[in-house]
């Protein structure tokens, strides 16, 4: 389950005070059996759109000698790694 559908059956569950477990016997694939809840994970996505951030390009001095550059790609790298994972887009890639 991605990192975004995950922080929404949390919410979900706290919003109805059920368990989370409940959410996740209803869910079927990438919808759930509740008309309602499609709706709200609808919208969830839809407000998950606009989260779009552009990172800076790789530094083409990365040669991984011990300098202040040391390093910079492999972060950009992670950051990347990390944003995806938590439902966010990268406008420049």
């Amino acid at each position: 389950m991605d990192k975004s559908r995950q922080q929404f059956e949390e919410e979900m569950a706290k919003y109805l005070n059920i368990s989370i477990e409940f959410i996740s016997k209803e869910r079927r694939g990438d919808r759930y059996y509740s008309y309602s809840m499609n709706f709200a994970f609808d919208v969830w996505q839809a407000s998950r759109e606009s989260l779009e951030i552009e990172l800076p390009e790789p530094n083409a001095d990365d040669s991984g000698s011990p300098n202040f550059y040391s390093g910079y790609n492999t972060a950009i790298s992670d950051i990347h790694d990390e944003l995806i994972s938590n439902g966010v887009k990268i406008k420049n890639e």
